[in-house]
């Protein structure tokens, strides 16, 4: 990408280099829909509707326990495997999204420096289940984070226990 590039050429590089080609096609009542996105000289600025409650984290931190129940937690799970998705890094996301959201918007590997993330990762460590998470879904969380990409579930068997779930859940 270079200077002179026009905002249609950028935006295919950085379709290409960060595979944001299946965002404008993730709809679902329970996600935010993608728009587009804004270059600038230094920044990057995915553009999404208009969110009347805020952002997601400020939702989840500042009213998500008195209003968000269990089974809206399993839907916006199953929101986001609705898509089909094949890498194992994603599942490996997707386990740190369920974190998220089980945890009501805390940031992943607390009480960690950042720069130090990566080296507790790769000598197996793993986040504890957020307080008040499921044992099945925390047990979804670190099957993702298995340091094996192929010992990682496939989004599929994941929307089947999801589902399973959510019906189970009143």
């Amino acid at each position: 990408m270079s200077e002179g590039d026009t905002a249609d050429e950028r935006c295919i590089a950085v379709d290409r280099s960060l595979d944001l080609s299946e965002f404008p096609t993730l709809e679902h009542e329970n996600l935010v829909k993608f728009i587009g996105l804004v270059f600038t000289n230094k920044h990057i600025y995915l553009v999404t509707e208009y969110m009347s409650k805020g952002s997601l984290v400020d939702y989840l931190r500042s009213r998500g326990r008195q209003h968000i129940t269990r089974k809206d937690q399993i839907n916006f799970a199953l929101a986001m495997i609705s898509k089909r998705f094949s890498n194992k890094s994603d599942m490996w996301s997707f386990g740190i999204l369920l974190w998220e959201i089980y945890s009501f918007g805390r940031v992943p590997y607390p009480r960690i420096p950042l720069a130090d993330v990566v080296k507790h990762v790769e000598v197996g460590y793993k986040m504890e289940a957020p307080e008040g998470c499921p044992p099945e879904i925390y047990e979804m969380m670190r099957q993702a984070w298995d340091l094996n990409p192929l010992r990682r579930p496939n989004f599929g068997d994941l929307k089947v226990k999801l589902l399973q779930l959510k019906n189970a859940t009143t």
